[in-house]
């Protein structure tokens, strides 16, 4: 398939307007997500294919990454340059399964998975980067609190200004470019010039994440709607 074609059918008229409203990090990452689509749609992968690429450079990146609890220097930033690498695929296989024709509710299940297992994985490594077995146990409460109850219980809530600042308050915090990108980048670079910040600083991100969590959780006993 030539690339005009490609682009025809990857990124048709209705997503360029959706898009349009995105910042520029986004904008960006979309685009390097079209080119990368259409260098798996030449190896022939479906977008299946490349989510389950996804989970595998995910695991072999929080893997690496882990080497921060013995202290080493390189591999940690490579398993932040991992971690952030995959998330650039997540912007390939829309438009993979686009110019493919295979849209289903299974691929769109298995990209919400991916985007779940990530970032739910990265917080219970950064409980375990505190060494401490009670902030391990937290941040696994945190992770289904924020990424699943909070998904399933957030149109409960009233709205208005005060619930829109604290929406944005968590997006900004569960958003995939700060939990895989941001906070891992952090880390890695405090490893490099002083590793004794690790543990403190994991111990605030596991705090604020920890705190997110129950506060959610007392939003939805006090303003839930009938």
């Amino acid at each position: 398939m030539k690339w005009q074609r490609y682009l025809e059918l990857a990124y048709p008229e209705p997503i360029k307007v959706e898009y349009s409203q995105n910042n520029i990090i986004l904008k960006i990452h979309r685009w390097i997500g079209l080119y990368l689509g259409y260098f798996f749609y030449h190896l022939r992968m479906s977008a299946n294919m490349v989510d389950i690429l996804r989970i595998v450079i995910s695991l072999v990146a929080l893997y690496i990454f882990s080497f921060l609890l013995k202290g080493d220097k390189l591999w940690p930033m490579v398993g932040a340059f991992l971690l952030y690498s995959q998330n650039l695929l997540d912007y390939a296989d829309g438009c993979v399964a686009r110019a493919r024709n295979e849209i289903s509710e299974m691929g769109e299940e298995l990209d919400e998975f991916v985007n779940y297992f990530s970032r739910g994985a990265f917080l219970i490594l950064l409980g375990a980067l505190t060494q401490n077995v009670v902030i391990l146990i937290l941040n696994s409460f945190s992770l289904f609190s924020l990424i699943n109850f909070r998904d399933r219980t957030g149109s409960e809530l009233p709205k208005g200004f005060v619930f829109a600042i604290i929406n944005s308050i968590y997006r900004f915090f569960l958003f995939i470019q700060t939990m895989l990108f941001i906070i891992p980048f952090v880390l890695a670079l405090l490893n490099i010039f002083d590793n004794y910040l690790i543990i403190p600083v994991s111990y605030i991100f596991s705090f604020i994440y920890l705190f997110l969590a129950v506060f959610w959780f007392l939003l939805c006993l006090l303003f839930k709607r009938n």
